[in-house]
């Protein structure tokens, strides 16, 4: 095992140190004021609820929690060797026109269907990268953001229409524009 940043484990144990020493100090002084009340056992009469018991669990859970934080922070590995693996995957906006336009039958059963059925298809045959979907006409509209979500993606693609955008025309340009700003 080893860890990424050495640096930080450090300066977790320094503010631990720091930690203990402030709870040390904040003990005493508590511990002073109380013999300045009086009698130990007359203290302990007039305060019944306090425990020191319970003040040092949460001291200790405090500490714990801490020290945990800081090896997450510190990035612990496993392995004999570290590696970058490259990702073969890419991210995929699919643009569909859903304009009047693509009720035309110039291919059966029409333009819209075609084009749907082909991006079902792609969406059948990428199983590995992330998927969204743009449907345009007079105006582009993001429909679904970027998801491994492939049935919700098929849904989207199936129940696309020309009654889902107010508008008529073809804005590809901002079709694309929007599938720009979506990929980071």
């Amino acid at each position: 095992m080893r860890f990424e940043n050495d640096f930080r484990l450090l300066i977790g144990l320094a503010v631990l140190v720091g930690v203990f020493i402030i709870y040390r100090y904040q003990q005493r002084t508590k511990q002073d004021a109380l013999k300045q009340l009086g009698d130990s056992d007359l203290v302990k009469k007039l305060f019944p609820s306090v425990s020191v018991k319970r003040e040092k669990l949460k001291f200790a859970g405090l500490v714990a929690a801490l020290a945990l934080l800081f090896v997450a922070w510190a990035n612990p590995q496993f392995g004999l060797k570290s590696s970058t693996a490259k990702q073969l995957s890419s991210d995929v906006m699919i643009a569909l026109d859903v304009s009047n336009s693509m009720y035309a039958t110039d291919v059966q059963p029409s333009r819209l269907e075609r084009a749907k059925n082909f991006a079902l298809d792609l969406v059948h045959a990428l199983r590995t990268e992330r998927i969204g979907t743009i449907v345009f006409a007079g105006h582009a509209y993001l429909q679904m953001p970027l998801t491994s979500d492939y049935s919700a993606a098929a849904l989207f693609l199936k129940t696309a229409d020309p009654e889902q955008v107010p508008t008529q025309g073809t804005a590809i340009a901002e079709a694309i524009d929007i599938a720009e700003q979506t990929f980071t």
